[in-house]
């Protein structure tokens, strides 16, 4: 931890902070901007976004120990943009790809959003600034408003990295997953199993739309949640609304929402039932 603290405050000095001029084509835009992937089509990939499906992303990670936050909080996985056919790209513009994304935000000032995404936006084996990096130049380059060729200097510069996970963050903390549940007496344990349509209809109940869950261990433990939104107008300053799922679910009928502790106290022999794990490969292919 000491060599990590030691290693961030060396780098701040020269970390690589992307910075970039306000969007030049935002006032250019229509006033009455259509929702993407609507018929309605804008051609012009610096108003409304080419890849008009967003996905805020949130993992419940019970079998990873020490790293699956708060026993009471799904943690972040990302925002994802996806092709209105609900395909999608990745790492798209290796101009705009990072590294030392917590020097980056440090170096901005942005203490309080460094807290924040270590708190709640956490890799499964404690790496996350090497996770945030990951999301950045794979989901991040692809959104067509932050593209450079969107932007010009008039005077007034942002840090579109910053903005971008605090958009993240926001978005995150606008959809308490476990609050969502807890409200319909659905709560982790380790023994009883709910109806997987209860925990749909709890969150649809929320978010207005029904998520997309994904569950691993033989598809009755539940894993991930996507929530699928359109978006008016650019990423940074448009608005998320809503929509119908834009992936299919993979579990049972009957599926067990287990305690985060469950790893813990598997490993203390307070269970004995099968422990399951998912490789980080087999969380790339769900996604």
């Amino acid at each position: 931890m000491k060599l990590e603290i030691y290693a961030l405050l060396f780098g701040i000095a020269s970390a690589r902070v992307l910075r970039v001029p306000e969007n030049k084509d935002i006032n250019q835009c229509p006033k009455d901007l259509p929702v993407s992937c609507s018929s309605s089509h804008v051609d012009n990939g610096c108003c409304t976004e080419t890849n008009g499906i967003i996905l805020l992303t949130q993992f419940w990670d019970w079998h990873y120990s020490p790293y699956e936050g708060r026993e009471d909080t799904w943690t972040l996985h990302g925002l994802w943009s996806d092709h209105c056919d609900g395909s999608y790209s990745q790492f798209c513009d290796k101009s705009m790809m990072l590294h030392n994304i917590s020097t980056s935000i440090l170096a901005a000032g942005e203490t309080e959003l460094y807290n924040e995404m270590n708190e709640f936006w956490l890799d499964n084996r404690g790496h996350n600034d090497y996770f945030w990096q990951h999301e950045y130049n794979k989901h991040g380059t692809c959104y067509s408003t932050l593209k450079p060729s969107c932007r010009t200097d008039n005077g007034t510069s942002v840090n579109v990295l910053v903005d971008y996970f605090k958009k993240i963050v926001e978005t995150y903390k606008g959809l308490p997953t476990y609050r969502f549940l807890e409200k319909k007496g659905i709560v982790p344990s380790s023994t009883r199993k709910y109806k997987f349509a209860d925990i749909k209809r709890a969150l649809k109940e929320e978010f207005g739309h029904e998520p997309t869950i994904h569950c691993d261990g033989g598809g009755d433990k539940i894993h991930e949640v996507w929530y699928s939104y359109n978006l008016v107008g650019p990423l940074l300053s448009g608005k998320l609304i809503p929509r119908e799922p834009a992936a299919r679910d993979n579990c049972k009928s009957d599926v067990y929402y287990l305690p985060k502790h469950q790893a813990r106290r598997h490993q203390m022999g307070e269970f004995q039932e099968e422990s399951f794990t998912i490789s980080e490969t087999e969380i790339e292919l769900l996604r």
